[in-house]
């Protein structure tokens, strides 16, 4: 009758939070001369590069005007494309911030910021 009892260890520790981190993957551009006018086409990739899902969110592009744009939950792993039309009138930095506003709790805070150079050079 001794042995009528089990035993057992239990690991009660929660696994980590699965967390979305949202950064810009690229900032490309293609530019076209219409009319004497030279216009960039700028395409902007905001991508979830962390292990969880995010909400949906902002990415702000900064070049000679500001734009907003809307981005949809992104799984781990995913893209979500914009893309944007404007007049190149200067060689100029253009930024591009991915979770704008801060509203997707991310695993890194601090990488959202893409950089890059244009020359609108006709």
């Amino acid at each position: 009758e001794g042995n009528n009892q089990l035993s057992n260890v239990l690991d009660c520790n929660p696994l980590p939070p699965q967390l979305p981190d949202l950064i810009i993957d690229s900032i490309t551009f293609t530019e076209n001369i219409t009319n004497g006018t030279l216009h960039a086409f700028v395409n902007i990739r905001t991508k979830n590069i962390g292990n969880g899902t995010s909400n949906s969110s902002i990415t702000r592009a900064i070049g000679l005007s500001i734009i907003d744009f809307s981005v949809g939950s992104l799984n781990p792993g995913a893209v979500w494309s914009s893309n944007w039309v404007y007049e190149c009138t200067n060689a100029h930095s253009f930024n591009a911030t991915a979770d704008y506003s801060g509203v997707v709790t991310e695993s890194l805070e601090n990488n959202n910021v893409g950089i890059t150079f244009i020359d609108c050079v006709l």
